[in-house]
């Protein structure tokens, strides 16, 4: 047989307005606790833990990774976009799992490593200088930009700077990168970008 379920005390009196307003007053230190709560008809309990939330908004279970930790993969994701290379869910997990061994702070995980649960929350926290965006292609137009006048004129300019440097004879001192990091199309993904950011290309 199903039961219903029948509240045998009565819900809070006051409202989420009320409850603003003495908090407010409280920390404008214009009215004592038991003043807010006389007149608003609400517990000091009550009172006293949403003061100590506002107050200290990181109440609870402190993240894996410290602030300054967390800041340093902040400032990598923006680096990599400044350089062209967006990143996206299963990046930053990997940069942190890289973080997280060269640290020795696999302790800090329940599992080792952090999962999606954490890249969330971590969005969450830094949503001041973070944000998610759908990556676009190349467009067309630009991608078809490229002529052969343009590719020579490139090579043009890199032997002029080779020259000027005094590098032609000097392989050694010339450093290459292999392109299999690149994708000719990269499609539409969702990535994390730097707040204020307005088109997420790569």
């Amino acid at each position: 047989m199903v039961r219903n379920y029948k509240r045998t005390t009565d819900g809070p009196v006051y409202t989420k307005e009320k409850l603003a307003d003495a908090v407010k007053l409280i920390q404008t230190e214009k009215w004592s606790f038991r003043k807010a709560s006389n007149h608003f008809n609400i517990p000091l309990a009550t009172l006293s833990s949403h003061v100590s939330r506002s107050v200290n908004p990181n109440v609870g279970h402190p993240p894996a990774l410290t602030r300054d930790d967390e800041h340093y993969l902040v400032k990598l994701i923006v680096t990599l976009q400044e350089w062209g290379q967006l990143s996206t869910c299963d990046d930053i997990l990997k940069y942190a799992n890289e973080y997280i061994d060269i640290m020795n702070l696999k302790s800090h995980f329940n599992d080792g490593k952090p999962t999606k649960d954490w890249y969330y929350s971590f969005l969450k926290r830094w949503s001041g200088e973070l944000k998610l965006m759908n990556s676009n292609s190349l467009e067309k137009a630009r991608a078809q930009g490229v002529t052969p006048e343009i590719i020579d004129g490139w090579f043009v300019t890199l032997h002029k700077v080779l020259t000027k440097l005094d590098l032609l004879d000097k392989p050694q001192n010339i450093f290459n990168m292999d392109e299999s990091g690149f994708c000719d199309e990269p499609g539409r993904r969702v990535v994390v970008v730097k707040r204020g950011t307005k088109y997420a290309e790569q």
